[in-house]
């Protein structure tokens, strides 16, 4: 929640945070963890959209919408091919990528602050 609420890179830890403590003695634990975050992550955007919905950006909803579902669907068929292992991999995976570019935005923003402003790269 906290992530959503404005603390840069909460999210990330708590998606970590969540497939650690997954039980990983239970088949399928992570998908249970996910399975139970998943809706509540929803319904907080939703209900933040709603709180919000005078000042949206209605163009970047309506791009943003379709690739969720499309990541929901891919991630549906991940889960019929991947054992926990595999799905705990990929999402260290991801999230040391996530890392990486936003380690690497701090660096150009810093290095090249006017360069940063011009194209809008702060934040």
């Amino acid at each position: 929640g906290l992530g959503k609420g404005g603390v840069p890179g909460l999210a990330t830890v708590a998606t970590a945070t969540t497939v650690l403590t997954a039980p990983s003695d239970v088949p399928g634990g992570l998908g249970y963890a996910v399975a139970l975050m998943v809706p509540i992550l929803t319904i907080i955007d939703v209900y933040a959209a709603y709180l919000h919905r005078a000042a949206l950006d209605w163009n970047t909803v309506w791009v943003l919408l379709p690739t969720s579902f499309v990541g929901m669907v891919l991630g549906q068929v991940l889960d019929k091919h991947m054992t926990d292992k595999g799905a705990r991999l990929l999402v260290g995976i991801i999230l040391l990528g996530i890392l990486t570019l936003r380690t690497w935005k701090d660096v150009l923003i810093y290095l090249f602050p006017n360069w940063a402003i011009r194209n809008q790269l702060s934040g």
